[in-house]
């Protein structure tokens, strides 16, 4: 049986992820799904020999590289607009008929982002197939036409690798 490959970019990939996209790739994979988190290794370094985790350094053409191997029907997101090759890989990527997810706060909740920069987040919205949020309050910062298309993932870790005393 041939996989079907879901990448998720995660350029940080930060610790406690890690322990969720493993878990992500076990109910995956009942269904026929092999997910790849494909991070910066600019940014972390992911001792792992599961195959899960996959290091590279970030730009288009090792984002291609990456689509051309595995060949995935779907993309998850979590990637910041400040990588610059972000929208245009979202362009190839749309051509290339991939689904792309977009899993975000739908803007930068830390700092208001100028006129031009709330343009790039709804240009990124436009391109994407679907949305993971973290809350419904971030709904308002996502465009009307993508109603439907959201979906709330609520502080998204795996409690079932904590240890409860």
């Amino acid at each position: 049986m041939s996989r079907n490959y879901i990448i998720l970019f995660d350029q940080n990939t930060l610790h406690y992820r890690q322990s969720l996209y493993r878990y992500f790739r076990r109910r995956l994979s009942n269904h026929g799904y092999t997910l790849v988190v494909v991070y910066d290794i600019n940014l972390s370094r992911i001792n792992s020999s599961d195959g899960i985790f996959v290091g590279i350094d970030y730009s288009y053409q090792a984002f291609k590289k990456i689509i051309n191997r595995y060949r995935p029907k779907t993309i998850i997101q979590f990637v910041w607009l400040k990588y610059k090759f972000l929208i245009p890989f979202m362009v190839w990527a749309n051509f290339k008929k991939i689904n792309i997810i977009l899993w975000s706060h739908g803007t930068n909740i830390n700092n208001k982002p100028g006129r031009l920069l709330k343009q790039l987040y709804h240009l990124r919205q436009r391109l994407s197939t679907a949305f993971i949020l973290y809350t419904e309050d971030q709904e308002k910062y996502f465009i009307k036409s993508s109603d439907g298309r959201r979906f709330i993932a609520r502080n998204t870790l795996n409690f079932i690798d904590f240890i409860i005393p």
